[in-house]
């Protein structure tokens, strides 16, 4: 199943767990080229385009969040809250959490590339401009960094399956208390 050009262009998106602007929860389907505006918010698994994400692939392309993202848990990201490769994508929204707090996911041990954070992101452990915990390629924040413990600009904690990362840049504002990078808040493979 494919969702390509859905387009979300204002209001609030709420709910408890697996709450996105396009999709709530996915498994092996694809998002191309969509947008929200809307703002989302909910307990866990929030994201501006997707709540949480299982599939192999890019399986998110080309999709542009502008709404704000809060969760009052963990798992919270600009394009997904957990999971997903992404691929092309771009995050304009503040995204606030808990633990595993990510301009473009909070969480994954997939693939982000060529993504893009602009909106200030704001968490206590794992918080990262692109994402919290997992690895990246040629990615840019440009978003500011707020957490407690492993945080970056990239990432707060590079979780590597190959040990590479081909990070990208950052031009935020980054602010921790422990293990706080302007990259990586902690590197491990």
């Amino acid at each position: 199943e494919v969702i390509r050009n859905c387009h979300v262009l204002s209001g609030t998106v709420r709910g408890k767990t697996y709450v996105g602007g396009i999709v709530g929860d996915m498994y092996s389907e694809e998002v191309h080229n969509c947008t929200n505006k809307a703002d989302i918010s909910g307990e866990s698994y929030i994201g501006g385009i997707i709540g949480r994400s299982y599939s192999d692939g890019y399986n998110i392309s080309g999709c542009i969040n502008s709404g704000s993202v809060t969760a009052t848990g963990d798992y919270a990201g600009g394009i997904s809250g957990y999971h997903g490769n992404v691929k092309d994508c771009e995050n304009h929204g503040s995204v606030t959490g808990g633990n595993y707090v990510g301009g473009i996911i909070g969480r994954t041990t997939y693939s982000i590339s060529t993504s893009l954070n602009y909106g200030i992101v704001s968490g206590n452990t794992y918080v990262g401009g692109i994402i919290g915990r997992g690895y990246m390629s040629k990615c840019t924040n440009h978003g500011n960094v707020n957490g407690i413990q492993y945080v970056g600009g990239l990432t707060g904690h590079n979780k590597d399956r190959g040990g590479y990362s081909d990070y990208g840049s950052n031009y935020g504002d980054i602010k921790g208390e422990t293990y706080v990078g302007g990259c990586a808040g902690f590197l491990s493979s």
